[in-house]
């Protein structure tokens, strides 16, 4: 087996880590709609699979690393606080986990080699160099503000969905499937969660679309 070169080591370390965070293009927050602001309440237990996308441009990188894109599968295990985060590349190659609890996060590759920080920015700092708030994907990811983070912008769809939200400086847009009523996975529907996310920041861009939820 050839060694993975240390550009495509960070790429797949910023595709796994991109998803302990969020970013996407949004409109201007309206007050309008079921609610008076986005949803905050937090789902405590649940699993996401999905299909993956993310391209970075190396401008905030102080690896210089400069940009690129990578494609793959995530599967996301959320109990409470503690997470799972195993992502796949095109025929299982550069596989990396990422599991996490409060106080300690390890980034495991498909080599075997770990490390480890105190929280998910610091593993994302210490393998990219970016300044990046990656424990607030756990919300956005299923289309909830973070509970006591300023929100600056938030949009919702025409049945009261969240459809964009702008917090920590960082922009989010969500889209969903059909008419819940007619829509066979009614437990994920009920949660509001969606089905396509675009996740932009500065130096990245990440598009996750879910394949399946299971909430516990």
């Amino acid at each position: 087996m050839h060694p993975v070169d240390p550009r495509r080591r960070r790429l797949l370390a910023a595709g796994a880590l991109a998803l302990l965070l969020p970013g996407c293009s949004g409109a201007p927050g309206r007050r309008g709609g079921p609610l008076s602001s986005p949803p905050g309440d937090v789902l405590e237990r649940w699993r996401a699979t999905a299909r993956l996308a993310a391209r970075t441009t190396g401008g905030g990188n102080r690896s210089g690393s400069g940009g690129g894109g990578w494609s793959g599968t995530l599967d996301w295990r959320q109990e409470h606080d503690d997470f799972r985060l195993r992502l796949s590349g095109p025929f299982g190659q550069g596989a990396l986990e990422v599991a996490g609890r409060p106080g300690e996060v390890e980034l495991t590759t498909a080599r075997g080699e770990r490390r480890s920080a105190r929280t998910p920015e610091a593993l994302f700092l210490q393998e990219l160099g970016w300044h990046l708030p990656a424990s607030s994907l756990r919300h956005w990811i299923t289309a909830r503000a973070r509970p006591g983070v300023p929100v600056e912008e938030w949009a919702l769809d025409e049945e009261g969905r969240l459809a964009s939200l702008a917090q920590q400086g960082w922009l989010v847009d969500y889209a969903y499937r059909g008419d819940s009523r007619k829509d066979s996975r009614t437990r994920s529907r009920r949660h509001g969660l969606p089905d396509r996310i675009t996740l932009r920041g500065e130096d990245a861009v990440v598009r996750i679309a879910i394949r399946d939820w299971h909430i516990d």
